[in-house]
């Protein structure tokens, strides 16, 4: 219903009545202004709130990568730690086959040493049979 209430109606002429219609007719245009500034904050309020829905989506999305990279983490620890343990436990071994080289080394010399030795004893007495053979 577009048609004026009976007490918006006013007389030609009626100066108090046509101040009184100025007046309404600029609060009705304030009523719509701020009509149009609460529908637009509330357009405001609504993107707010789906910005705000969407912040909280990305920060538990980033919770649980987080949650993932600590687990994902540990596993690298875990694996980390096992392999300095077996690099540990095979430079024991490497420690410890170098000194079985080692051992095995100075067995080996003493055992040439041992041949040069008894070589030359025989030869003594190669050498000492033989002369005796001579005279």
């Amino acid at each position: 219903d577009t048609s004026p209430s009976p007490a918006t109606e006013v007389s030609v002429g009626d100066a108090d009545a046509a101040e009184l219609q100025r007046m309404l007719a600029t609060a009705e245009a304030r009523a719509a202004d701020v009509k149009k500034r609460a529908d637009g904050l509330g357009a405001q309020l609504a993107e707010a709130k789906t910005r705000w829905k969407a912040g909280d989506e990305r920060a538990k999305a980033a919770e649980e990568e987080r949650d993932r990279l600590k687990v994902r983490a540990e596993a690298l620890a875990a694996d980390f730690a096992a392999a300095n343990a077996f690099a540990e436990t095979a430079n024991a071994r490497v420690r410890a086959a170098e000194q079985d080289r080692d051992r095995q080394k100075a067995r080996a010399d003493a055992a040439e040493a041992r041949v040069r030795e008894l070589e030359e004893k025989l030869r003594d007495r190669a050498d000492r049979a033989l002369g005796d053979d001579t005279e």
